[in-house]
Protein backbone atom coordinates (compact mmCIF):
# COMPACT_ATOMS: atom_id res chain seq x y z
CA UNK A 1 0.00 0.00 0.00
CA UNK A 2 2.58 2.45 0.74
CA UNK A 3 4.26 1.60 -2.42
CA UNK A 4 1.05 2.45 -4.33
CA UNK A 5 0.70 5.46 -2.08
CA UNK A 6 4.12 6.27 -3.39
CA UNK A 7 3.61 5.78 -7.01
CA UNK A 8 0.26 7.80 -7.17
CA UNK A 9 2.14 10.79 -5.11
CA UNK A 10 4.85 10.58 -7.74
CA UNK A 11 2.58 10.85 -10.91
CA UNK A 12 0.02 13.67 -9.14
CA UNK A 13 3.78 15.81 -8.46
CA UNK A 14 4.90 14.84 -11.50
CA UNK A 15 0.98 16.04 -13.55
CA UNK A 16 0.59 18.89 -11.12
CA UNK A 17 4.55 20.03 -12.46
CA UNK A 18 3.49 20.11 -16.01
CA UNK A 19 0.64 21.93 -15.65
CA UNK A 20 1.75 24.34 -13.40
CA UNK A 21 4.97 24.69 -15.73
CA UNK A 22 2.43 24.89 -19.18
CA UNK A 23 0.96 27.86 -19.59
CA UNK A 24 -2.67 26.05 -19.59
CA UNK A 25 -4.68 23.32 -18.13
CA UNK A 26 -6.32 21.15 -20.42
CA UNK A 27 -10.11 21.13 -19.58
CA UNK A 28 -13.16 18.60 -20.40
CA UNK A 29 -14.90 20.77 -23.20
CA UNK A 30 -14.09 21.48 -26.60
CA UNK A 31 -12.97 24.80 -27.75
CA UNK A 32 -11.63 26.20 -30.92
CA UNK A 33 -8.06 26.66 -30.14
CA UNK A 34 -6.77 30.03 -29.84
CA UNK A 35 -3.35 30.90 -31.84
CA UNK A 36 -1.44 30.93 -29.06
CA UNK A 37 -2.90 27.74 -26.58
CA UNK A 38 -3.40 24.07 -27.48
CA UNK A 39 -6.82 22.56 -28.32
CA UNK A 40 -8.88 21.92 -25.29
CA UNK A 41 -7.47 24.15 -22.65
CA UNK A 42 -7.65 27.04 -20.73
CA UNK A 43 -5.22 29.80 -18.92
CA UNK A 44 -4.34 29.20 -15.33
CA UNK A 45 -6.72 31.35 -13.26
CA UNK A 46 -5.42 29.88 -10.02
CA UNK A 47 -4.55 33.06 -7.75
CA UNK A 48 -1.80 32.41 -4.56
CA UNK A 49 1.10 30.13 -4.28
CA UNK A 50 0.03 27.21 -6.53
CA UNK A 51 2.69 25.03 -5.39
CA UNK A 52 1.04 25.07 -1.94
CA UNK A 53 -1.86 24.37 -3.30
CA UNK A 54 -0.88 21.36 -5.44
CA UNK A 55 0.77 20.09 -2.26
CA UNK A 56 -2.20 21.05 0.34
CA UNK A 57 -4.03 19.10 -2.68
CA UNK A 58 -1.59 16.08 -2.30
CA UNK A 59 -1.61 15.88 1.35
CA UNK A 60 -5.53 15.97 1.68
CA UNK A 61 -5.17 12.92 -0.58
CA UNK A 62 -2.74 11.14 1.19
CA UNK A 63 -4.30 11.64 4.58
CA UNK A 64 -7.67 10.04 2.95
CA UNK A 65 -5.78 7.30 1.54
CA UNK A 66 -4.42 6.60 4.52
CA UNK A 67 -7.53 7.02 6.66
CA UNK A 68 -9.51 4.66 4.33
CA UNK A 69 -6.58 1.78 4.49
CA UNK A 70 -6.89 1.26 8.42
CA UNK A 71 -10.52 0.34 7.78
CA UNK A 72 -8.88 -2.01 4.86
CA UNK A 73 -6.25 -3.88 6.84
CA UNK A 74 -7.91 -6.76 8.56
CA UNK A 75 -9.24 -7.96 5.63
CA UNK A 76 -5.77 -8.73 4.44
CA UNK A 77 -4.28 -9.66 8.26
CA UNK A 78 -5.25 -12.93 9.76
CA UNK A 79 -3.51 -13.64 12.68
CA UNK A 80 -3.62 -16.71 14.68
CA UNK A 81 -2.06 -15.43 19.01
CA UNK A 82 -2.46 -18.48 20.10
CA UNK A 83 1.61 -19.51 19.85
CA UNK A 84 4.88 -18.26 18.63
CA UNK A 85 4.70 -20.79 15.79
CA UNK A 86 0.50 -20.29 14.82
CA UNK A 87 1.72 -16.41 14.67
CA UNK A 88 4.64 -16.98 12.01
CA UNK A 89 2.22 -19.60 9.99
CA UNK A 90 -0.06 -16.70 9.96
CA UNK A 91 1.64 -14.25 9.16
CA UNK A 92 3.64 -15.78 6.27
CA UNK A 93 1.45 -15.01 3.27
CA UNK A 94 1.91 -11.49 3.80
CA UNK A 95 5.37 -11.71 4.59
CA UNK A 96 5.57 -13.37 1.12
CA UNK A 97 3.29 -10.43 -0.43
CA UNK A 98 5.78 -7.87 0.76
CA UNK A 99 9.03 -9.49 -0.60
CA UNK A 100 7.16 -9.89 -3.94
CA UNK A 101 5.99 -6.10 -3.72
CA UNK A 102 9.93 -5.31 -3.03
CA UNK A 103 11.21 -7.41 -5.35
CA UNK A 104 12.81 -9.90 -3.39
CA UNK A 105 11.96 -12.93 -5.72
CA UNK A 106 15.34 -14.81 -5.89
CA UNK A 107 16.01 -17.65 -3.25
CA UNK A 108 18.39 -17.14 -0.85
CA UNK A 109 21.86 -18.06 -0.86
CA UNK A 110 23.32 -20.47 1.75
CA UNK A 111 26.33 -18.63 3.54
CA UNK A 112 29.61 -20.07 2.27
CA UNK A 113 31.96 -21.22 4.78
CA UNK A 114 36.04 -21.82 4.60
CA UNK A 115 37.72 -24.07 6.10
CA UNK A 116 41.07 -22.95 7.11
CA UNK A 117 43.84 -25.96 7.79
CA UNK A 118 46.85 -24.70 9.20
CA UNK A 119 49.32 -26.93 10.69
CA UNK A 120 51.96 -25.38 13.45
CA UNK A 121 54.96 -26.33 14.69
CA UNK A 122 55.28 -28.89 17.53
CA UNK A 123 56.85 -25.79 20.02
CA UNK A 124 53.45 -24.34 19.16
CA UNK A 125 55.51 -21.12 18.38
CA UNK A 126 54.07 -19.44 14.95
CA UNK A 127 56.73 -19.24 12.39
CA UNK A 128 58.48 -15.92 11.76
CA UNK A 129 59.58 -13.91 8.90
CA UNK A 130 62.40 -11.56 8.57
CA UNK A 131 60.42 -9.36 5.81
CA UNK A 132 57.27 -8.71 7.84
Amino acid sequence: MARQMMLVLAFLTTAATQALLSPTVVTNAYQEPAPDRLAHTRPIEEKGDLAKVMLDGLHKFLDRKTAESVAKRRQYWHRDFSSHEAYQRSIEPNRKRLAHILGVRDPRIEPVTVDVQVSLPATGALPEASNL
